[in-house]
């Protein structure tokens, strides 16, 4: 009897150190520092420590659950945090700038090619029609002498000034007249047509302010006038002139005005060729003619001869030294001549003069 109460004591006892062993181990992982769950004090404690840990994993005070949850929460927090990042900065900014570059660019590229530069304006003039340049009004006019019924003098005025500008004397009348307002200045350019039926064409500056009172000044003058009608329509005009080389012709050239000039690049008079191959001017030879016919780069440069009774078709002229001409089988061709000397009328060809070579020159005027 006396043993089974020892038993049961000491099964007490040894059932009170275990419950108070396991609460030390459920206290320290709460209470120490660091999150460990071993006593640095001595190895042998660790040990037990280990087994008891391992005994009681199984009990509700010795699990972390808790804290694993925590953890887990905050590591699947870390990666939303750095997936927004790039979805949210890096495509943004990136898009921005790619939208905003090509927007600055294009109205630049734009503002320079169509609007600043067309700024030319051609405007006909009429006789006894009054247009306005700058706030004034100016009208041409044409003032005929009554001891001279057909033949006047054109005149520009301007609306409150007394004083007009005279742009020619004896004229037959006007031809065609354009008002060119450039970049560069206001100009008039005025064909008048002379008793001889050809043209003379000047260009005049109106200058809204001048020192001198006068706003208009003569800059250049041709002789020749426009080839069609309207004849100018853009910065670029043809205009013919009256050529004589083995006879008299229309030729024609195209013309701009640049530095307060009337400008051509053209080095050769075309000569106005009608439609109707009959209508066409030609020469007939009456000796032999030296010539140099097209080679096949179109240079002028095999020499050859013209027989006598061939018929030639004039094509053109530089006005200097050369005259071009046509074959009736349409093949090209050049005769050099040498100019009129002075106080001589006729051209010569290789010292022979024209009116030798040739059955009849048309000459006019």
């Amino acid at each position: 009897m006396k043993n089974r109460k020892l038993r049961a004591v000491l099964a007490l006892i040894l059932a009170v150190l275990l419950l108070a062993g396991c609460g030390k181990a459920a206290e320290t992982p709460q209470g120490g520092e660091g999150g460990s769950f071993f006593d640095d004090s001595t190895e042998a404690a660790g040990e037990t420590k280990e087994e008891e840990s391992t005994e009681t994993v199984t009990l509700p005070p010795a699990t972390e659950a808790p804290e694993e949850e925590s953890t887990a929460d905050e590591t699947t927090e870390a990666p939303e945090e750095t997936t927004e990042a790039p979805e949210e900065s890096t495509p943004e900014e990136t898009t921005e700038e790619t939208t905003e570059e090509p927007s600055t660019e294009e109205p630049e590229e734009g503002s320079t090619e169509a609007p600043e530069q067309v700024t030319d304006e051609v405007t006909p003039i009429e006789l006894d029609h009054p247009f306005t340049v700058a706030g004034y009004t100016i009208t041409m006019t044409m003032d005929t002498p009554e001891d001279d019924y057909y033949m006047g003098n054109l005149l520009l005025s301007v609306d409150g000034e007394s004083d007009d500008y005279r742009v020619y004397d004896c004229v037959l009348t006007m031809g065609q007249c354009f008002l060119l307002q450039y970049e560069e200045g206001t100009y008039l350019i005025i064909e008048v047509i002379m008793e001889n039926d050809w043209s003379i064409t000047q260009l005049i500056k109106f200058n809204p302010v001048s020192p001198s009172g006068e706003h208009f000044e003569k800059l250049d003058e041709i002789d020749a006038g426009f080839t069609d009608k309207p004849g100018i329509a853009g910065r670029e005009f043809r205009m013919d002139t009256k050529i004589d080389v083995f006879g008299s012709y229309s030729g024609i050239r195209t013309y701009h005005v640049e530095n307060d000039q009337i400008i051509t690049n053209d080095t050769v008079y075309r000569f106005y060729v009608p439609e109707d191959p009959a209508a066409r001017s030609s020469l007939k030879t009456i000796r032999t003619v030296p010539v140099y016919m097209e080679d096949d780069s179109g240079a002028f440069t095999v020499a050859a001869e013209l027989a006598p009774d061939t018929v030639i078709y004039p094509t053109g002229s530089d006005n200097e030294s050369w005259f071009y001409f046509d074959l009736e089988d349409g093949t090209h061709g050049a005769i050099q001549y040498q100019g009129r000397q002075e106080g001589q009328w006729e051209l010569r060809i290789n010292g022979i003069s024209e009116t030798e070579y040739f059955e009849f020159l048309p000459y006019a005027g």
